[in-house]
């Protein structure tokens, strides 16, 4: 009789929503395709796939969709391959999270204007699949030739926000909080103005 083995996903995989991931698997002696299940915590949530060619042994999921419905973020999810038409079964050992699509937009500062000396901005991001730090600074919009003041040059993405003093030496203009991964910008703030004191 045939078996199957699932390889992927493995054990403490974290998938993000709506993105392609294959399901892979080996199997020996199937002469039927076979149907691809989604479960979480021992129940079925729902159907991927109702038959698709077992030989292939990859099928590329939109991580979360099932015939009928999107599962929502959460862990305990399970993989099960089903020859069609006969008992021949097997279940991911991985037992995988889904989470929600990656993502950094700030909450603040949301435009204004601030005297520069003497107010502050405050600074709020909220993220979504992502950890470690990021690089704050503030930076012109519209000149270019302004300089770019560092904020913060390593600031854990998931802390609360805090408050930033616009330094004296900042030139007027408008400004925004650029947020650094690396070298890749990953989000900005809505613009806002800086100008004299007084």
């Amino acid at each position: 009789s045939g078996q199957i083995s699932v390889q992927k996903p493995g054990n403490a995989e974290q998938l993000t929503l709506g993105s392609s991931y294959a399901i892979q698997w080996t199997s020996s002696g199937l002469k039927k395709g076979v149907k691809i299940t989604l479960w979480q915590k021992n129940r079925l949530i729902g159907v991927i796939t109702p038959n698709t060619a077992a030989a292939s042994g990859k099928f590329i999921w939109q991580v979360g969709q099932y015939q009928g419905g999107k599962a929502s973020p959460g862990s305990g999810f399970q993989i099960k391959i089903k020859e069609k038409g006969t008992a021949v079964s097997a279940v991911s050992k991985g037992i995988f999270s889904i989470i929600g699509k990656q993502g950094v937009e700030f909450l603040a500062p949301w435009g204004g204007r601030y005297k520069r000396g003497i107010e502050s901005i405050k600074v709020e991001l909220k993220a979504r699949g992502y950890s470690g730090d990021i690089r704050l600074q503030m930076a012109p919009s519209k000149d270019k030739a302004k300089k770019i003041h560092l904020i913060k040059s390593n600031y854990p993405v998931n802390a609360s926000g805090f408050n930033y003093r616009i330094p004296s030496t900042v030139e007027s203009g408008w400004y925004i909080v650029q947020a650094h991964q690396g070298s890749k910008m990953i989000a900005k703030s809505a613009e806002f103005i800086v100008d004299l004191a007084g």
